[in-house]
């Protein structure tokens, strides 16, 4: 289910068994939306993100993904839900995945949420060796990615709310050139 713009309200609601394909898909993709999700489940949604599922390449969020949509979710249920394939920064959220906007979470459950983080970057600023190691904080990597459960790029407010066995697998290594690599390294 895709939505853009006004306000939307979902309560009970079963989203189950939704495979992510392409673009900004999501068992619930919001987009400039004042969302609000009651008593609902959302189970065993999963996807591979293998394509820049949200604005500026960022991805997560197999059963909701909001952009620049407050969203608030009461009493609801999250499980089973998966994003493999993290490789861009700033992503995450087996389950939720929230970006530009705020975020309450009240009274729910999140078990056996994934996300697996498995590449880098798409655009890399520069290969060169030394300007990497002048700025560190540029490394290609999926850094500022995770959350199992859940990601938040905005203010969030999570009360009254349980986290059970989410979890994130990671593969990726620092990035840095090998001794034959030279001043031309490669991702790993």
């Amino acid at each position: 289910v895709q939505v853009s713009g006004g306000t939307t309200t979902v309560t009970n609601t079963l989203f189950q068994d939704n495979v992510i394909a392409s673009g900004t898909d999501s068992a619930l993709s919001l987009s400039g939306t004042t969302a609000t999700v009651s008593s609902s489940v959302f189970k065993n949604n999963t996807g591979i993100n293998d394509f820049n599922q949200t604005l500026g390449g960022n991805a997560g969020g197999a059963a909701i993904l909001a952009i620049s949509s407050p969203l608030t979710i009461r009493g609801s249920i999250f499980t089973g839900n998966a994003i493999e394939n993290i490789s861009t920064m700033n992503s995450g959220g087996g389950g939720v995945y929230n970006f530009n906007s705020t975020l309450t979470v009240d009274q729910c459950g999140f078990e056996d949420n994934r996300v697996s983080i498995t590449g880098y970057p798409v655009s890399i600023p520069t290969n060169s060796v030394a300007f990497f190691n002048q700025n560190p904080d540029l490394q290609p990597s999926a850094r500022y990615s995770g959350g199992g459960a859940l990601y938040s790029g905005g203010q969030s407010t999570i009360t009254n709310t349980y986290f059970n066995r989410n979890t994130v697998d990671s593969q990726v290594d620092y990035w840095q050139a090998s001794p034959s690599e030279g001043t031309n390294p490669t991702e790993p």
